[in-house]
């Protein structure tokens, strides 16, 4: 084979691979501006309705197609990249499992592959991570705007306007987005604001990453979505666990502990003084209502008839995607076959496998919850890879280079706050979520470059002249 026809990629030091993205700056300066300002209009929208968020990313999709016909060197460190190859393993199987679940209903398995069109957005994001502050930023405001939209929905109830442009359930104040995807969404944010707040260098950055951190606790606590504040305060547990094992910064850690604590004592300040606030009860029950009824909930989910209530039927639904797994333990029943698997057993079948028998016919296109969803429809092989690339990617966006900005540590432990999201929502099978799954995915890959400006950049231009 002539030379130069075939190339095999080899493995890149992070020397090497700071040249190849100066080399790429400088060779296409132009078209790395525009691909960087249309990567950080993608993730600032992620943060916005499903719709705003799925045809921003389109645009950064074309750019990195155009721009790769030129520049496609700079993917190469992504053949050695760890996480990218947990990512297209897991993606894969996804994909592969459809074969086992077609069978089960043609159209069934739309349900779980539909959100894998977000699947390449680490791939087109990573030409610009030297530039990575500006991508979490964009997020991170993104997200806020969408609290801001909370305060408009309260704000619009409270006052009793008839212009209210959300429409949602009493003690639901979610703004434009869903409750369910709004709270996991919320935690994801809550991670970026405490990477802020936890990792600051300066007591100024500290104070405005507690104030986010503050407001976003309480736009969960607004959202009334129970498996959200689950998870957020099994996120502040992390952050808390993360800082004290930082051994050279034990005073700092302890201050940062006590602040977490405070943070997660707003939670409940937040809702009784929003239910205070509200004039009318029979309009809006409240945060407290929702609490009081999840406890009833749980406490009634062992009677025959205990699915009828939400939570008595997500609790069906978990059962029912263990007896999934125990049926099919090493492939589970594929991508988009829980609910027809569900629906086809019979009543003896569900006797035998200590599933409630009468939630069948009520079950969900997915189980509500990520861990449980995935290994019942990929069995301990999809579920084992799930695990692996979350673990992977949340030790890397910890341990890869430190990058610029308030926000720098925050990819990682916001990817922690949608895992723990993930406990009470399917987080790959929503569209808002799972899109936000793989931009944090792209901003956490361990051989990503440092991020550079000015002085600095010219000092990696220099490198990749001489290698």
């Amino acid at each position: 084979m002539a030379s130069g026809t075939f190339h095999i990629p080899k493995r890149q030091t992070p020397e090497q691979v700071d040249a190849l993205f100066a080399s790429q700056r400088s060779g296409d300066r132009i078209g790395h501006r525009i691909h960087l300002l249309l990567a950080a209009g993608g993730c600032f929208f992620a943060g916005w309705e499903t719709s705003f968020a799925e045809w921003a990313m389109l645009p950064v999709l074309i750019c990195f197609l155009v721009r790769m016909t030129g520049q496609h060197k700079v993917l190469e460190p992504l053949a050695f990249d760890r996480v990218v190859r947990l990512w297209l393993a897991f993606g894969t199987w996804l994909g592969v499992s459809v074969l086992w679940s077609y069978a089960n209903g043609p159209k069934e398995w739309l349900t779980d592959v539909q959100s894998m069109r977000f699947f390449v957005l680490p791939l087109i994001l990573w030409p610009v991570l030297d530039r990575r502050a500006w991508l979490i930023g964009a997020l991170v405001a993104g997200i806020a705007c969408g609290q801001i939209s909370q305060f408009v929905h309260l704000a619009g109830i409270v006052m009793h306007t008839s212009w209210m442009p959300f429409h949602r359930m009493p003690g639901r104040i979610s703004g434009w987005w869903d409750p369910v995807v709004g709270g996991s969404v919320l935690c994801a944010g809550l991670g970026l604001w405490l990477g802020a707040a936890l990792y600051a260098r300066t007591t100024r950055v500290h104070l405005i990453g507690m104030a986010g951190s503050l407001a976003t606790v309480v736009c969960i606590a607004l959202t009334g979505t129970r498996g959200a504040w689950i998870g957020a305060a099994l996120l502040l547990c992390i952050a808390a666990w993360i800082l004290v094992r930082q051994t050279r910064f034990r005073a700092a850690a302890l201050g940062a502990v006590i602040a977490i604590v405070l943070v997660g004592g707003t939670l409940g300040i937040s809702a009784g003084a929003y239910v205070m606030s509200v004039k009318d009860p029979a309009m809006l029950p409240g945060i407290a209502q929702r609490l009081r009824h999840g406890i009833d909930e749980v406490r009634g989910a062992g009677d025959p008839r205990g699915y009828e209530t939400d939570t008595g039927l997500r609790l069906a639904m978990w059962k029912w995607g263990w007896a999934a797994l125990r049926t099919h333990p090493l492939i589970g029943v594929g991508a988009g076959g829980y609910k027809p698997w569900v629906r086809a057993q019979s009543e003896e079948q569900a006797v035998a496998l200590g599933a409630p028998a009468g939630a069948a016919p009520h079950v969900h296109s997915h189980a509500h919850s990520w861990y449980v969803h995935t290994f019942a429809t990929l069995g301990m092989i999809g579920g084992s890879l799930l695990l692996w690339l979350i673990g992977r990617t949340f030790v890397a966006g910890i341990r890869g280079p430190v990058g610029a900005g308030w926000f720098a540590q925050g990819p990682p432990l916001a990817l922690a706050g949608l895992a723990c999201a993930g406990l009470f929502d399917s987080i790959t099978v929503n569209q808002q979520t799972a899109l936000l799954f793989f931009v944090l995915i792209g901003l956490c890959l361990p051989t990503r470059p440092h991020e550079v400006g000015g002085r600095d950049e010219r000092r990696v231009i220099g490198v990749g002249g001489t290698s």
